[in-house]
C-alpha cells in the first residue's frame, strides 16, 4: 500500500500554490507545523504494504484536528469543506478525501487521535498559543503572545488536559451520531424511494 500525497507547496501550472492562498498568520498553517513535529510512526505503523492506496494519514489527522478545533463533526461536512474552505483545503494537502474516507480514519484511528490532540494542545501551550488565537508562523519557528494569565503551573494544566480529554471524548462521540444520523437520513429516502417505485408499479398494474 502508498500513500495519496500532495505538496502544499508545489507550483500548478497558472503559478500558483495552494499555500500562496492561505495567510502566514493562519491556524492552518500552524496545524499543519505541528503535525509535522509530532512523532507519527504509531499510525503510520497501522498501514500494511498491500492493499489499495491510502490518503496520507498526516494530511488526514491535520484535517481532524482543525475539524475538531473549528467544532466541526460531521464528515459529509468536512468533506464540502475540504472542497471549498481554502483552510481546509491546505491542511488536507487539497487530496480531496470524501466522508466514507474521513470515517473510516477517524474510526481506525480514534484512540491514537485523541492521544495526538492532546499532543498537539500541550505543543501549542508551550509555545505561547493559546486556543489558537493571535497565531504567527515564521519559517519552523512559531510565535505567540503569553501573558500570565495563559501561563498554568503543572497542577492547572494537568486539571486542562483532563478537561481536554474528556471533550475529546465527547467530540468523537458527537461524530458517531452525526455519521449515524446522516446514514440513518439516507437510508430512509432510499427505502421512501423504493416503495414509490413499487408503489408506482402497483398502480400500473391495476389499470390493466
Amino acid at each position: 500500500m502508498g500513500f495519496i500525497c500532495n505538496d502544499r507547496n508545489q507550483i500548478e501550472l497558472i503559478g500558483y500554490s495552494i499555500s500562496d492562498f492561505v495567510p502566514k498568520d493562519n491556524k492552518s498553517r500552524f496545524v499543519v507545523e505541528i503535525i509535522s513535529r509530532l512523532d507519527l510512526s504509531g499510525l503510520y505503523s497501522r498501514y500494511s504494504n498491500q492493499g489499495n492506496d491510502a490518503y496520507d494519514p498526516a494530511a488526514m489527522l491535520a484535517t481532524w484536528f482543525l475539524a475538531y478545533s473549528e467544532g466541526v463533526s460531521s464528515t459529509r461536512k468536512l468533506e464540502k469543506l475540504c472542497h471549498y474552505d481554502l483552510r481546509f483545503i491546505y491542511v488536507s494537502a487539497n487530496l480531496q478525501p470524501d466522508h466514507s474516507s474521513l470515517s473510516r480514519f477517524r474510526k481506525s484511528h480514534i484512540g491514537l487521535m485523541a492521544d495526538y490532540f492532546v499532543q498537539l494542545f500541550k505543543i501549542a501551550q508551550q509555545t505561547g498559543v493559546s486556543d489558537f488565537k493571535a497565531i504567527s508562523i515564521d519559517g519552523t519557528k512559531i510565535k505567540g503572545a503569553c501573558s500570565s494569565k495563559q501561563s498554568y503551573r503543572e497542577d492547572q494544566l494537568n486539571r486542562k488536559l483532563e478537561a481536554l480529554r474528556k471533550d475529546i471524548a465527547e467530540y468523537m462521540l458527537r461524530c458517531d451520531h452525526d455519521d449515524l444520523e446522516m446514514d440513518d437520513l439516507e437510508e430512509i429516502r432510499h427505502t421512501i424511494e423504493a416503495l414509490q417505485k413499487k408503489e408506482e408499479i402497483l398502480l400500473e398494474c391495476c389499470k390493466y
